[in-house]
């Protein structure tokens, strides 16, 4: 965000929430001095859709994840490559939702998906190396076999993975980690 071509620097909490009565906002016009440039407004409108737009897992699934550690290591593992991956979707038993008993595990399958760029082969290769270190922390985790079994990771580009297919997947989010307007943002960028 910007005012008077100076950056802004805005921090949103989404437990810091308050209501304002829009007969409150109704006397005062916009301020024109604030620009929000195309970068801001991805990142304003992946917050604002990673906040009200959750994904559903089954709560064993995730007590199974956090039990093992898996979530906290893969979001290490993923960390460093944020302009290489844009979306990181879960397959997890084939789109079913099931509570399983103890000692069946969940069968989970991680697709990772990656912006082509101007060398989509390059983009390729790059999102192999990630899948690398995903499949080594899940081999690492996942050695009960009796909570959750990695099936496969898979890279797939943006410009191959069906609209259709990614609806059926269910992204997997890092809600904890900040979205900041000076990193590449998943979306078109607007501006």
């Amino acid at each position: 965000m910007q005012r008077e071509a100076a950056p802004v620097t805005v921090e949103l909490v989404a437990t810091a929430k308050a209501r304002v009565p829009k007969s409150a906002l109704a006397q005062h016009d916009p301020d024109d001095d604030f620009v929000l440039d195309g970068n801001g407004l991805a990142v304003l409108r992946s917050w604002l859709g990673a906040r009200y737009n959750r994904t559903a897992f089954p709560d064993d699934f995730v007590r199974r994840m956090s039990n093992t550690k898996l979530d906290e290591k893969l979001a290490k593992a993923l960390s460093p490559y944020g302009a290489l991956i844009s979306f990181v979707y879960f397959d997890v038993d084939g789109g079913k939702v099931v509570e399983r008993a103890p000692g069946d595990p969940y069968e989970l399958s991680i697709f990772l998906v990656f912006p082509p760029g101007d060398d989509p082969e390059e983009s390729a290769d790059a999102a192999d190396k990630v899948v690398e270190a995903v499949e080594s922390v899940c081999d690492a985790r996942l050695k009960d076999k009796t909570q959750i079994v990695m099936k496969r990771c898979l890279p797939i580009s943006e410009d191959d993975l069906p609209v259709s297919r990614a609806r059926v997947l269910m992204q997997w989010r890092l809600e904890y980690m900040t979205l900041k307007a000076d990193e590449a943002q998943p979306g078109p960028v607007v501006g």
